[in-house]
């Protein structure tokens, strides 16, 4: 699907509306000349076919997100990134595009605004839903680096990170996220497995006991297993 998607209807619309006025107004001045009681009738019939019109014209672009953000871009083409990115969710929810189609449409966001995060944010959210993990780094590091109080992309370097076996940097970004309001329980976890790492069982178990009883599975058990083991046999 072409970029510019609704450059031809917007034109349709601009055509009609500018036919619309040639008309009222040449009946207008036939009617001031020959029938000057039908003037007021002739303004409430063409404000009225102007309403009518006009809202069925901004109606037919919400009926789906799709049509929303194309008519968005179409109005704002230079400075609609977050459109695009919108846009390319919505074709994504839908299944209506490939990859590489979504790809271009993100693409072309970033290139509207370089160093927006909620652009940036998304499309590492992209690429790591399609596997692929360093791409995704990549935008994430741009994302903190614009904005260090994302904590969410904080956590997701930390995961990135923590999959890597990277501790030390796992640690400090998911510590940066909780400074700055994270409150996932898979990052106090992760920085208990982290503390047990480092055998630092006091705060291991401190960070265990934040979480929920209730989203308390395995693994954390596991965890907790592991440290009370450690904790009765110091020299092991």
């Amino acid at each position: 699907m072409p970029l510019n998607w609704g450059v031809s209807k917007s034109l349709t619309t601009s055509w009609f509306y500018l036919l619309l006025g040639v008309t009222v107004y040449a009946l207008y001045v036939l009617l001031k000349r020959y029938r000057q009681q039908y003037i007021g009738a002739l303004l409430f019939v063409s404000i009225s076919a102007l309403l009518g019109f006009t809202t069925y014209d901004q109606t037919r672009h919400w009926r789906n997100d799709v049509l929303l953000w194309e008519r968005v871009i179409d109005i704002y083409p230079d400075s609609a990134s977050i459109a695009y990115v919108n846009l390319a969710s919505a074709h994504d929810a839908k299944g209506s595009m490939d990859a590489e189609q979504i790809e271009q449409l993100l693409n072309k966001a970033l290139s509207i605004s370089p160093n927006e995060p909620y652009n940036l944010g998304a499309i590492a959210n992209f690429y790591g839903r399609l596997g692929n993990e360093q791409k995704a780094l990549e935008y994430l590091l741009r994302l903190v680096d614009i904005a260090p109080y994302n904590s969410w992309a904080q956590a997701q370097i930390g995961d990135i990170y923590f999959k890597r076996n990277d501790i030390a940097n796992a640690g400090n970004y998911y510590l940066t996220a909780l400074k700055h309001g994270s409150e996932s329980e898979k990052v106090i976890f992760r920085l208990a497995v982290i503390d047990y790492h480092y055998q630092r069982y006091a705060d291991a178990l401190s960070k265990l006991e934040i979480l929920t009883p209730a989203k308390t599975g395995a693994k954390e058990k596991a965890l907790r297993k592991k440290i009370e083991n450690a904790l009765a046999n110091p020299t092991r």
